[in-house]
């Protein structure tokens, strides 16, 4: 899949007005983070719910919901790294146990999955290895701005 990098600059200047990750729950690391500070997130809940199967190879993992609002002074623009234009990746100055705690929603990856499945994209369940992950998103389609604002809407209507 070949993305325009121009609809992902535009994707990430404009509505919809949030951001995703997939991921564990920092307390099912087997380790404590010893990263950069920074913590990968993309403006489309496909890119998020492709990493969260990759997480639940390893455990239980969920996709979490932000504002992107609340990390305007700490986005660091879209990323530079090799992935970027697949993942359609932001970048916030902030480690990864506290972007979570900041969530909006954080929502089971299975449920995730079925809004997708809804939607009309079906997603893999559970991918092994990065190198299963760069196949997947390289693969599957990406939301446009009113889709991914449905999704929004779906997800935060969900009452867990």
């Amino acid at each position: 899949m070949i993305v325009d990098p121009t609809h992902h600059v535009h994707m990430f200047r404009s509505a919809p007005e949030h951001l995703f990750r997939g991921a564990r729950l920092n307390g099912d690391y087997e380790s404590e983070y010893s990263g950069s500070g920074e913590t990968p997130t993309s403006i489309d809940p496909i890119v998020a719910t492709l990493f969260a199967p990759y997480q639940r190879s390893k455990g239980k993992a969920f996709v979490l919901i932000l504002e992107k609002g609340q990390f305007r002074e700490r986005l660091g623009g879209p990323s530079l790294r090799k992935y970027s234009g697949i993942e359609l990746a932001v970048n916030l100055a902030l480690p990864p146990m506290e972007v979570q705690k900041l969530a909006t929603k954080t929502l089971p990856i299975e449920i995730s999955l079925a809004i997708l499945k809804d939607m009309g994209f079906p997603l893999i369940e559970k991918l092994f290895g990065i190198t299963q992950l760069q196949d997947a998103l390289g693969d599957e389609k990406r939301l446009i701005p009113q889709q991914i604002e449905e999704y929004s809407r779906r997800a935060l209507e969900v009452k867990l």
